[in-house]
């Protein structure tokens, strides 16, 4: 399974069972909640930059590691 390369606002990634999810002030500095991924799942992305994969996790907007996000493709 391979890291999803620049992965545009409307597809979907991989995202493990047990990934850390954050959410952060506007700033984008201070996490004021996080939680893990119950399963392996399927997150539609709503903003990619080197560092961070936006995703919608249980209908609430999180931030994961881009080096947690996977080609959906090779996941199946």
């Amino acid at each position: 399974m391979s890291l999803q390369k620049n992965p545009s606002p409307g597809e979907l990634v991989h995202v493990p069972a047990g990934t850390k999810l954050v959410q952060t002030n506007d700033q984008g500095d201070i996490v004021q909640d996080w939680t893990r991924t119950d399963a392996p799942s399927a997150l539609l992305v709503t903003k990619f930059d080197q560092q961070w994969c936006s995703v919608v996790y249980q209908g609430r907007r999180w931030k994961a590691l881009a080096t947690d996000c996977y080609d959906r493709g090779e996941a199946l």
